[in-house]
Order: C-alpha cells, then structure tokens, then sequence
C-alpha cells in the first residue's frame, strides 16, 4: 500500500509545488496542518505525505 501510493500518487507531483498551492489556500499562515480519522502514530496516508515531503525538502511532522 505505502510503495503503490508513492510510486501511483505522490511521485507524480512535486513536493514544493503542493506546498505552495496549500500555503496558497491560508496566504495569512505560515504553516499547513493536514487531518485525517486516524489516532496518531497509527498507520495512515498522512504518514507518507510526511515522509514523502521530508525526503523532498519539505520539513513536516506528526502532531501530538
């Protein structure tokens, strides 16, 4: 699942690219909170936005 989401989804875009258009939606903020249903540190695609985004640049974290 994580390998078929990065190669099918995320290697299609550019990361710095998708940075600015979300920092585009909130031009007053400096930083872009991404949600999703799952308790943290349990297994969701927000994981791999966030790996995918470090490993290209682009310094994200989970929130406790």
């Amino acid at each position: 699942m994580t390998k078929d989401y990065l190669k099918e989804v995320l290697s299609l875009l550019n990361p710095l690219e998708v940075e600015l258009q979300l920092l585009a939606l909130y031009p007053n903020e400096k930083d872009i909170t991404l949600l999703c249903f799952e308790e943290p540190h349990k297994f969701c695609h927000r994981q791999i936005v966030i790996f995918w985004f470090n490993k290209n640049g682009v310094m994200s974290q989970e929130l406790e």
